[in-house]
């Protein structure tokens, strides 16, 4: 997946989405993002995880979902409160299928640093449009599960 951004003086416009492995699957993405104190901008790496945990549920929809982690260890100044993963890093987003709604499809909200807007509007773009990236790919493994007789 490409997701084209306005371009950045001197930077690409194309932040490219990578998904690495299937046995347990991420969605890395880099994006420039407010440096603490909104001092310039850093290009930060993050990646959606799937999740079963509490701030998914806490969504209202099913249990398990997608988390997205910020992989560097530098919460902002006051930022942060948001949860913690078990490797340490922050979540700042969680997403996941709406299970009590036919219009409304998909759960998403911004957590802690996340939702602080401390990152950027780049940050935040780059979050949801890959949210509905993994939205759009699980509807349609699910709709070809469905279509070749396998359970969904």
């Amino acid at each position: 997946m490409e997701v084209t951004l306005p371009p950045l003086r001197g930077a690409t416009s194309e932040e490219a989405v990578r998904m690495p492995g299937f046995a347990h699957p991420v969605f890395e993405f880099k994006v420039h993002v407010n440096k603490p104190g909104g001092q310039g901008l850093v290009y930060e790496a993050f990646e959606w995880r799937r999740s079963r945990g509490d701030a998914v549920g806490q969504l209202g929809g099913r249990s398990y979902g997608w988390k997205l982690v910020r992989l560097a260890n530098n919460v902002l100044p006051g930022a942060g409160g948001g949860e913690i993963t078990s490797d340490g890093r922050e979540v700042l987003a969680v997403c996941t299928q709406n299970a009590y709604s036919m219009s409304k499809v998909w759960k998403f909200e911004f957590t802690g640093t996340g939702a602080s807007g401390a990152l950027g509007e780049r940050f935040a773009v780059m979050a949801v449009i890959t949210s509905l990236g993994i939205w759009l790919r699980e509807s349609r493994r699910k709709n070809s599960s469905a279509s070749s007789g396998g359970s969904a």
